[in-house]
Formats: C-alpha cells, structure tokens, sequence
C-alpha cells in the first residue's frame, strides 16, 4: 500500500544482524506511524595517498572484515575532496558501529591517507542519501506489519 507521511525523526537498531531505520512519523489522518527501512547499509569512503594502488588497498581493506559485521563491498568512486576530484575507495559493512572499528583500523593502513565520512550517523547517512528529511512529508510503498508490543498504531516495511 502507498502511505504519505510527515516524518518527525529517525532512528536506528539491529534486529537478527540486519540494521532497521526508523522514520517516525504522522498519516494523514494524523496516526502514529513508523516505517522501518531494512536494506540500507552503512558505508565510509578511504582516500588513498597520491600513487597509491587502489586494488592493493582493497585487498588489505578486504582482510580486516570480521564475522560479526563483513565488509560486504568496495568500489572505487570518483569523488571531489576540496574541490579536487579524486578516486576514492567506498566500503560497506553491515553493522553501523563498525564502521568505527573499521575506520580506525584502515587508518593504520600504509597508503591510506584518510577515511572520511565514517563519522557520519547512519541514520543521518540515510537521510543525507535519500533526501528524506523531517518534518516534510514522504510518500512510499510499504507492505503493513504486526510486531508484538509495539505502542505505534501502524508499522511497516518500506519499499521506497
């Protein structure tokens, strides 16, 4: 079903190893509602120092990834840092406090010369991404759901 709401604020946690966002919000008949996102994943970028071999980073960035939250992808991008457009290496992981963890040991990597935007929430990085913002209102295609005790008068899965 499609639904418009009036998002009021977001939120996060991780249920069965999958992190969930929460856009909490108002129907149009003025009804608590919260949309839960499941498929986006955090990500930060690594900026390589000049001369560096991207393939080689990636396969160093590559070994750090840990079973309870896997690097799941990196692909180089081409980014502007400062202005400058460079390539950069873009690294995704499935857990959001990870991405700490991550960040700061691709740092110790000889040849990186900075991880950016790892500092980033992640339910700010979707906001960032999406464009959804609060108090504006969105409208998606959601498929409705029953979750034992929950205060909220409708929640669903969303399929933007």
């Amino acid at each position: 079903m499609r639904v418009s709401v009036f998002v009021l604020d977001f939120s996060y946690d991780v249920e069965d190893n999958v992190p969930e966002i929460y856009i909490w919000g108002i129907d149009e008949n003025g009804n608590r509602v919260v949309i839960i996102e499941k498929t986006f994943r955090p990500y930060f970028y690594v900026l390589p120092k000049d001369g560096t071999n991207l393939k080689q980073i990636s396969e160093q960035i590559r070994a750090l990834s840990k079973q309870q939250s896997p690097i799941t992808q990196i692909s180089e991008k081409e980014m502007k840092y400062f202005g400058t457009p460079l390539k950069v290496l873009r690294v995704e992981t499935v857990i959001p406090v990870f991405v700490r963890t991550y960040r700061e040991e691709i740092a110790k990597i000889n040849g990186v010369k900075e991880v950016l935007e790892a500092d980033i929430r992640f339910y700010m990085r979707y906001s960032i991404d999406t464009n959804v913002r609060p108090f504006f209102w969105i409208t998606a295609e959601v498929d409705e759901i029953k979750r034992e005790g929950a205060a909220q008068e409708s929640i669903a899965n969303c399929i933007f």
